[in-house]
């Protein structure tokens, strides 16, 4: 099996003059001048827990943790030792972790610290044309259309079940609180009772109850009032935990 890379090995020209007299000045001799060459574009490694330096730059990096495991396959670019892509541009994971770690968290506007375990990655915080996941639930997209793409259209953007009542990709709110302006609210006008004959054994179905026989002040009789009924908010949100969505966008 031949060797990968190709290793090609030969001895350099010795100085004429040079007399070597028995074996052991001659391989000295000969160690002076051999020499092995690299064929193709391979690089060596720096393999360890610490990165390296800007001396190595011309190097890969695999680097390990204190006590060995493998972290990360890294080489030098635009001044710094960065990680190989761990991510597709534009992947969306779940994260959860100190966003804030100085070292291998976020900074300010939410890209992954250069050089740290989320290098590349980005808070989906709504900056640097990330999507705003901030407090939002996760909706599968309408992705089975057959008219154009099947992900989104040139008018309302990803298509998912709300499009049709909002035209948009986003909708919902966090919670409901019932109140008297969203619930059912008694009708407050008066109740008029239907009167009597004078012997008391003929019900009218037409008139109103005279306070006194003939022409008398009608009586009017009102519910009283309920108020105004103020229920408790009705919890609707199913059973959660919170986590942080990261998308991958790559190295700056």
């Amino acid at each position: 099996m031949a060797a990968n890379p190709t290793i090609i090995t030969g001895f350099a020209n010795p100085d004429p003059n040079a007399a070597p007299l028995n074996i052991v000045e001659l391989v000295k001799l000969l160690n002076q001048l051999v020499q092995s060459v690299m064929v193709g574009s391979y690089i060596p490694y720096v393999i360890g827990h610490d990165t390296p330096g800007t001396e190595d730059q011309d190097k890969a990096c695999i680097k390990l943790s204190t006590t060995k495991k493998p972290l990360a396959m890294m080489t030098f670019y635009n001044g710094k030792w960065r990680r190989v892509y761990n991510g597709m541009l534009g992947e969306i994971r779940m994260y959860s972790g100190d966003p804030t770690d100085e070292t291998d968290g976020f900074d300010d506007d939410g890209r992954g610290i250069a050089e740290g375990e989320l290098d590349g990655w980005h808070l989906c915080n709504g900056k640097d044309g990330t999507p705003d996941l901030t407090d939002k639930f996760i909706l599968a997209a309408h992705m089975n259309i057959t008219d154009g793409h099947p992900m989104w259209n040139t008018t309302d953007g990803w298509l998912s079940f709300i499009n049709a009542v909002t035209s948009t990709h986003t909708g919902g709110r966090r919670d409901n609180v019932l109140t008297a302006a969203t619930t059912y609210q008694p009708a407050k006008s008066a109740i008029v009772a239907g009167k009597w004959a004078a012997d008391g054994n003929a019900h009218s179905l037409s008139g109103q109850m005279w306070g006194e026989p003939g022409g008398g002040t009608n009586f009017d009789l009102v519910p009283a009032d309920p108020g105004v009924p103020v229920p408790a908010p009705i919890e609707n949100v199913p059973p959660y935990i919170a986590m942080g969505f990261i998308i991958f966008v790559g190295y700056i």
